[in-house]
């Protein structure tokens, strides 16, 4: 009888053990992203899909391992996306987690996957505190920040004869760091700030938010608010004939100023370094992600983003052969050089940036598109060097003063 036992307990253990070591082989990213709220158009779905397209582009598998893809919506809210990446990284064998939209949960998360030694790549987030005083040895930050969408533009502002701006801006630390560096590009170029309203993330009615902020002193408005949120408040603008003063707006996606309008919108600047009709590489890939997404659109820099990051950290993986080891992958995307089809020659610094050229964009009004996604020109290209906080200015403990 014993005999048998342990000839059964024996039989079952081979016959297990393909499955545990598969499983202990495959590489798994998860898409921690906005499925449902007001960052789904700009990440969302088009996240995963774009991030399934670089697994099929890298040839679906690295280092003999099958390359798998989950994803889970984290509703903007920070307890639920530390709950999905916990179980994620603890029990379902996840190595990577991208995209994470919402700038605390991207701080949550980021700071989960270091106790892990797990990689973070925030593909939508803004918040600067990812490369200063959050940064880690397994985090990646491939979006734009506060300092991105600020520094560059406080020149643009003044140039277009506004001197006095007024901001709304998305009530939180991420807010408040754009204001902060806004106000400090805006002084630099002669400019000033001379009013502020900060919101919630979901508002949808900024009725009280532009009537108080209709003063004579005001002669341009900024907003630093994303998604649907923006798309609300511009048209509002545009209802109080607000737009006809100078607007200029610190996050740009294709598919705000398309839900905008391009009446209301006209003359928006902004600073981004993604944009789908940039050039032959942006457009091809845009129109294969369509494709994928089956309807009228374009992806935004956060589903770019998805696309462009997972195939270099899937690079990094292919040479460190260890994907459990976060930071010796992370270590292995500083040491390769950005040569992207999407966003250029750049690299990912000490402090964890993924450094490449931005651009200055302005929405085109009814005259000047040509209809569709047709929704912005170029104003001028922004070195990486003054795209992104200098090393110099950098809080971050991975970063050695000299």
């Amino acid at each position: 009888m014993f005999a048998k036992l342990k000839k059964a307990v024996l039989y079952g253990l081979v016959m297990a053990l393909p499955a545990s070591v598969a499983m202990a082989q495959a590489l798994k990213i998860g898409v921690l992203t906005d499925m449902s709220g007001p960052y789904s158009d700009t990440n969302g779905m088009g996240s995963v899909i774009a991030t399934q397209m670089a697994v099929e582009q890298f040839g679906g598998s690295v280092n003999g391992n099958k390359i798998e893809v989950i994803y889970a919506d984290h509703n903007n809210k920070t307890d639920i996306a530390a709950s999905i990446a916990r179980r994620w990284l603890d029990a379902e064998g996840v190595d990577m987690i991208i995209d994470l939209t919402n700038s605390a949960v991207a701080l949550s998360v980021a700071q989960i996957a270091k106790e892990r030694d797990r990689v973070a790549i925030p593909t939508g987030p803004a918040v600067l505190d990812l490369t200063n005083e959050s940064c880690a040895p397994t985090t990646v930050h491939w979006a734009v920040d506060t300092y991105l969408m600020t520094a560059p533009i406080g020149r643009e502002m003044v140039a277009t004869g506004a001197k006095n701006w007024y901001m709304y801006y998305i009530d939180g630390a991420v807010g408040r760091s754009a204001k902060a560096n806004i106000q400090k590009s805006l002084e630099a170029a002669g400019g000033r700030l001379v009013g502020e309203s900060p919101h919630p993330v979901g508002l949808q009615d900024f009725t009280s938010l532009l009537l108080q902020s209709q003063r004579p002193n005001v002669e341009g408005r900024v907003f630093f608010t994303a998604g649907n949120d923006l798309i609300a408040a511009v048209r509002q603008a545009n209802q109080f004939g607000l737009t006809k003063q100078k607007i200029a707006s610190l996050i740009g996606f294709e598919n705000e100023l398309k839900g905008i309008g391009p009446a209301a919108a006209e003359g928006i600047i902004y600073v981004n370094h993604w944009y789908w009709d940039r050039n032959d590489n942006t457009r091809a890939f845009s129109k294969n992600w369509a494709d994928r997404v089956k309807g009228d659109r374009v992806p935004g820099y956060g589903q770019a983003g998805a696309y462009a990051a997972t195939l270099h950290y899937l690079k990094a993986v292919a040479a460190v052969k260890n994907s459990k080891k976060g930071s010796a992958v992370v270590d292995e995307m500083k040491k390769i050089p950005i040569d992207d089809a999407l966003f250029g020659k750049g690299e990912v610094r000490a402090d964890g940036r993924a450094s490449f050229p931005a651009y200055v964009w302005k929405a085109k009004g009814p005259s000047e598109s040509k209809g569709g996604w047709d929704v912005a020109s170029m104003v001028r290209e922004v070195p990486a060097d003054q795209a992104w906080q200098p090393l110099s200015e950098s809080r971050c403990s991975l970063v050695k003063k000299h």
